[in-house]
């Protein structure tokens, strides 16, 4: 009687309740910042009163990479704050038990990036990001077509695990080449998230 057809039991909310929400912000621009992080099951964004919208994911892990790779940055002119929803129905508040690993007292300035060199030319950001994910926490992952790609994790560990386990391995044929962003000065890979930090 209570079987869940897209979550498994036990399994997070797939919900992202985000808070203080630009009222200008219309629903294809939030499915849009969201569908970065996974595919979307559906995007509510309240009117009256403005200020609010729920976003349910189809795989409750794309969630929490949106809660943490979303909260505290600016969508619009304001900067919202994403957070699980406990409940599920348009008006069911956020949830308290978890809250973004990588925001804290640092707020989001330190990234925890990795940058990979030659990977399968039909590697997609999310084959990619689900590969990473059996290494540690992903927040956010992208490719370009000429085989590079990069991967923000969720800690530094996380970081360092996947360098030290991934660099000159084979992933579908290709030798990779995996380092730490900043340790080539940064700047590449950032197309997608650019859009964030506006």
């Amino acid at each position: 009687k209570h079987s869940e057809p897209t979550l498994r039991r036990g399994r997070m909310s797939s919900r992202v309740y985000f808070g203080n929400l630009d009222p200008n912000v219309t629903q294809n621009e939030l499915e849009r910042e969201c569908n970065a992080f996974g595919r979307t099951a559906s995007v509510w964004v309240a009117r009256s009163p403005p200020g609010f919208a729920f976003v349910e994911f189809e795989d409750s892990r794309d969630a929490e990479d949106c809660v943490r790779g979303l909260n505290d940055t600016r969508i619009g002119n304001q900067r919202v704050r994403a957070e699980i929803a406990r409940n599920k129905g348009k008006n069911a508040g956020p949830g308290g038990g978890f809250g973004p690993r990588t925001t804290g007292a640092g707020g989001r300035g330190t990234k925890h990036r990795a940058v990979l060199k030659n990977l399968p030319p039909s590697y997609s950001w999310k084959e990619l990001k689900d590969e990473m994910r059996r290494i540690g926490g992903v927040i956010y992952a992208d490719v370009d077509n000429r085989g590079d790609g990069v991967v923000e994790f969720a800690s530094a560990e996380d970081l360092e695990s996947a360098v030290s386990k991934l660099d000159g391995s084979k992933l579908d044929g290709n030798v990779v080449t995996v380092y730490k962003e900043n340790q080539d000065g940064g700047g590449r890979g950032d197309a997608r998230r650019d859009d964030y930090d506006r």
